[in-house]
């Protein structure tokens, strides 16, 4: 199953096998429980949430972000806590305790195996949670284990078997910055870069969904800076600056200055947008939504937001998707051997680019997105004049060249 992979599994998968040993070792316990009874309920609703969507991430097709997991995490959480309470009650019994100690002793030695894909890192902290598992699942067996400071004991290292390696993973992704479009939890990995994501087909994640800077070069993605953590996607940089790497200082003073203005500026794509707005503080439009071809807004829309003052600038080129090379190990986006994206005219060429779907019309082909947005960009250099802001095109909407506004 794609969640316990080389590269999704340390992401989510800690806790699965042991919350399914939990589920079924609940409801067998809870099976003459009356109908109404809380606990059963709380099994059946965490356990259908993890199951179902357990399914669907392991059966969804093409492009799949490993941030799509977190979607899982709370009916783990719930399947765990509620069928520990369960079985825990029970303990005076054999059964309950053997699924206990099963469930504790199979979540340590997963956690072993996952911490053994990032063996570089705390080497100690697989053989601590081995040993820890297999303490706590022979002890749990034993009832006369689960009274006074025993119980404290074997609670303690049950903690330290199922819990140290998610804890150790969450303590490396909140101490270390991340940019970029793909976050992750945790250390890198083996081979170098945090993971190049496959898609179902097989292709990466880097290649399904490459995020290139339109005009400086791509932000390192997490551990870029260090050059030991995941490199691969760049941070949303180049013309906006979101992320950390590449950004347009001169385009972002510009933005800045601007007042009196709906929106200090016009791009394609949300990515782009959204940057430029967290580097400028000011209301960016990102046209053509997400990918920068939906018909939003039209030419003559946004020829009616121009002429009533609304948008200062427009910026030439933006972030695109498209059919790329995978993530650069402990480095940038830009750096890697993957085909160019969407940057300023040439930036194509530039990177030994080839146009992406939609033709030369396309991201990667002339720099601009498809759709209604190459129209708009077409109309805006055909009316207004251009000038170059760090590297980037910039056209101001509100000076006309001279032969249209005559």
């Amino acid at each position: 199953m794609r969640l316990f992979g080389e590269q999704i599994g340390g992401q989510v998968s800690w806790l699965i096998p042991g919350a399914f040993l939990l589920l079924v070792g609940g409801l067998w316990l809870t099976r003459r429980a009356p109908r109404t009874d809380w606990s059963r309920a709380a099994l059946v609703f965490w356990g259908a949430w993890t199951i179902i969507t357990s399914i669907t991430l392991s059966l969804a097709k093409g492009t799949f972000h490993p941030y799509y997991t977190a979607s899982i995490a709370p009916g783990i959480a719930g399947l765990v806590a509620t069928g520990t309470i369960v079985v825990w009650r029970e303990r005076h019994a054999v059964l309950p305790r053997a699924v206990l100690a099963v469930a504790v002793a199979g979540s340590g030695v997963w956690a072993y195996v996952l911490l053994d894909r990032t063996s570089s890192w705390y080497p100690w902290l697989r053989t601590l949670v081995l040993v820890a598992a297999v303490v706590a699942g022979l002890a749990l067996l034993a009832r006369r284990t689960l009274a006074g400071r025993g119980a404290l004991v074997v609670a303690l290292a049950g903690l330290v078997a199922v819990l140290g390696g998610p804890a150790a993973y969450t303590a490396a992704t909140v101490t270390t910055p991340q940019s970029g479009g793909q976050p992750t939890a945790g250390p890198s990995l083996r081979g170098g870069g945090r993971g190049t994501f496959r898609t179902a087909g097989g292709a990466s994640v880097a290649a399904r969904f490459r995020i290139i800077t339109a005009a400086a070069g791509a932000g390192g993605g997490r551990g870029g800076a260090t050059g030991g953590g995941f490199g691969g996607i760049g941070g949303f940089g180049g013309i906006g600056g979101m992320g950390g790497g590449g950004t347009n200082s001169q385009l972002t003073a510009l933005l800045k200055n601007n007042r009196g203005f709906r929106w200090s500026a016009a791009v394609s794509g949300s990515s782009a947008a959204a940057g430029l707005e967290l580097a400028s503080d000011t209301s960016v439009m990102a046209m053509g939504g997400f990918t920068g071809r939906d018909p939003a807004p039209t030419l003559a829309q946004f020829e009616q937001y121009v002429h009533a003052g609304e948008v200062h600038y427009f910026i030439s080129g933006g972030i695109g998707r498209e059919m790329g090379g995978g993530f650069a190990p402990g480095g940038s986006a830009a750096q890697s051997g993957g085909l160019s994206g969407v940057g300023t005219r040439g930036a194509g060429a530039r990177g030994g680019g080839m146009p992406a779907r939609g033709g030369a019309r396309g991201p990667g082909g002339d720099g601009r997105m498809g759709g209604a947005s190459t129209t708009v960009s077409a109309w805006v250099e055909r009316h207004y004049s251009s000038t170059t802001v760090g590297s980037q095109t910039v056209y101001d909407l509100t000076k006309p060249l001279a032969t249209t506004a005559a």
